[in-house]
């Protein structure tokens, strides 16, 4: 699904954070692990910015594809 603000499309994923640094969170998203830079996540719409939590992560799209997600 993308989402769209004021400059950015956005992917979102069900995912849960299995780990974290200070400045990225390592994620599980359909039994596939990756890390996020935290500075990346949607400010308003992410739900997971911790280790534990489980929810919708809202990521930008050019992250994905740059990553291979797509």
């Amino acid at each position: 699904m993308s989402r769209r603000d004021s400059r950015t499309e956005y992917e979102t994923f069900d995912a849960e954070c299995i780990g974290e640094t200070a400045i990225a969170i390592f994620v599980t998203i359909d039994e596939e692990k990756y890390w996020v830079p935290k500075s990346l996540l949607h400010p308003e719409d992410n739900e997971v910015t911790a280790k534990g939590d489980v929810g919708t992560l809202v990521v930008p799209s050019w992250f994905v594809e740059q990553q291979g997600w797509a």
